[in-house]
């Protein structure tokens, strides 16, 4: 899980923790923390800019943060053949919002 504009990283765990609790008790989930945004002013800059922040802003707080959460994510393992719930949830939210086929 990303925390993305918290005022720092113990307030992205804490996020983190929250939706931990309700995704195990309502998903059956696992959701891990991987990294907090902070909310800085060159964040609030580039996004009425309109211009991802670590192209106008590269070192401000907010573009270090995601530049690490990016190497970090380089490492990660794959895990396309690790199964679970959430696959089964995501695919029933895709089927649920596609429109009823029509049959002639």
């Amino acid at each position: 899980m990303v925390a993305n504009r918290v005022a720092n990283v113990q307030q992205g765990r804490d996020l983190c923790d929250k939706l931990t609790r309700v995704a195990d008790r309502f998903l059956e989930v696992g959701i891990e923390f991987a990294a907090a945004i902070p909310e800085d002013e060159f964040l609030q800059r580039a996004i009425r800019r309109q211009a991802a922040v670590v192209d106008a802003y590269p070192g401000s707080r907010s573009a270090l943060a995601f530049k690490n959460l990016a190497q970090a994510a380089d490492k990660w393992e794959n895990t396309s053949a690790i199964g679970g719930h959430l696959e089964f949830f995501t695919e029933r939210r895709v089927r649920a919002a596609q429109p009823a086929a029509v049959v002639s």
